[in-house]
């Protein structure tokens, strides 16, 4: 019988594959994706997943093989991951798991539950209809969010009441259009109203074992939207090393560790946010799956690959996290506060650069956030130390020209 190691979500094969054939040479890497355009020279290792049959595409396709790993990288398979993990019985979070920390509304009634209220933002969890009435009795600034979605896709900051009627339309249309929405219940319009917390963000690359425990590899420093002047919720650097002091980082893992073993969570990545202001610690929300640039940052910054981690874990064997350098790393989106068609986008040279993107060409229309959810470009800065301060001088200079600011 075939031995397949499940891929959830495009490009994931030319990641992975090495490292699924390095721990064995017979397994078959089958990347699962909405991406109907297959490879004609290599579909044996492709499959079509339609939305809203993910599930029994793969049970129905695997139904003669054997599936020994599932491996994800994307938000919104997370849920299909639990499901998937415990139909087929492999190493991986369980759907109950990720059901608990994924859905930010089921995060904040455990912490709740396990006497972690004092590492939450004060929060009220409701349907989206019912937020006006809510509204008159909080105290204002306030965030509301989604119970579903990543990088900051419908957040939102409300200044008063009259705020919410902006910001309305965006929630409505993001639970319409949310595939992580979907894949946790479509039916579901739970939003959360949280304080507004000043701190900073800050975020681990971690992961946890076969038996609960959570392991930190490296903390990743954020700035947002918001620390450099911009009124969204984007994030803008992500850079390791990071200057957390250690007391902060105990805290941080007491909160997920408690967490991981009261949800049996086991055998993956966790992309958790935090806000630290003045030593204290608040959990925001956890994705289960390693997410953003940590990848890309741990690199070059530590020289350790995580996607061999990833597969180490979904593969039942132990993991290599040994760091084999230390350096600084740091990934820069670049977001604008404005939309308008694009007239000149360029990055400037820079030898500290190990790889840049740019997603819009001369003609192209970007629709800035909370609207929009597509940056202009990326880039990825390395250097000996202080890489942060390297990207803002580079993103300084990135010319951004609109033909209707003329």
């Amino acid at each position: 019988m075939q031995k397949i190691v499940l891929l959830l979500g495009g490009g994931l094969l030319p990641k992975f594959e090495k490292h699924i054939l390095k721990i064995n040479p017979a397994l078959t890497p089958i990347e699962c994706s909405f991406n109907s355009e297959i490879p004609q020279n290599d579909s044996d290792n492709y499959l079509f997943i339609p939305e809203g049959k993910e599930f029994e595409t793969i049970v129905e396709y695997a139904k003669d093989k054997e599936v020994v790993g599932i491996i994800n990288r994307k938000d919104y398979y997370e849920s299909l991951h639990g499901q998937l993990v415990d139909h087929f019985q492999v190493p991986g979070p369980s759907f109950h798991s990720v059901d608990q920390v994924s859905n930010k509304a089921n995060l904040h009634e455990l912490m709740e539950e396990l006497n972690l209220q004092l590492f939450r933002p004060r929060t009220i969890t409701c349907q989206l209809s019912e937020v006006p009435t809510l509204l008159k009795s909080v105290q204002f600034p306030v965030i509301i969010k989604p119970f579903a979605g990543a990088h900051s896709r419908g957040v939102h900051k409300l200044e008063s009441v009259a705020d919410f009627d902006g910001a309305y339309p965006y929630l409505y249309e993001h639970f319409k259009k949310e595939m992580a929405v979907d894949q946790l219940d479509s039916q579901d319009k739970t939003v959360l109203i949280e304080e507004y917390l000043p701190g900073k963000m800050v975020v681990p690359i971690c992961y946890v074992d076969r038996k609960h425990k959570v392991h930190f590899i490296s903390l990743l420093k954020v700035v947002s939207a918001r620390d450099v002047g911009q009124d969204h919720y984007q994030l803008i650097f992500r850079t390791t090393p990071s200057n957390t002091p250690e007391p902060v980082q105990q805290k941080m893992r007491f909160i997920l560790q408690k967490i991981a073993r009261a949800t049996r969570l086991k055998e993956t990545f966790l992309d958790p946010e935090f806000f630290v202001h003045k030593g204290h610690v608040y959990l925001i929300e956890i994705n289960v799956r390693m997410g953003g640039f940590r990848q890309e940052l741990a690199k070059p910054a530590f020289d350790i690959d995580l996607e061999k981690m990833i597969t180490q874990l979904a593969l039942k064997q132990d993991v290599e996290d040994q760091f084999n350098a230390i350096g600084s790393a740091t990934a820069c989106e670049i977001w604008e506060p404005e939309s308008g068609t694009i007239k000149q986008l360029k990055l400037p040279k820079s030898k500290h650069i190990t790889w840049s993107k740019l997603n819009f060409v001369p003609g192209d229309y970007y629709e800035a956030p909370p609207a929009g959810n597509k940056p202009l470009g990326s880039f990825y800065i390395t250097a000996s130390e202080k890489s942060l301060s390297i990207a803002k001088k580079i993103r300084s200079k990135v010319v951004i020209e609109f033909e209707d600011n003329k």
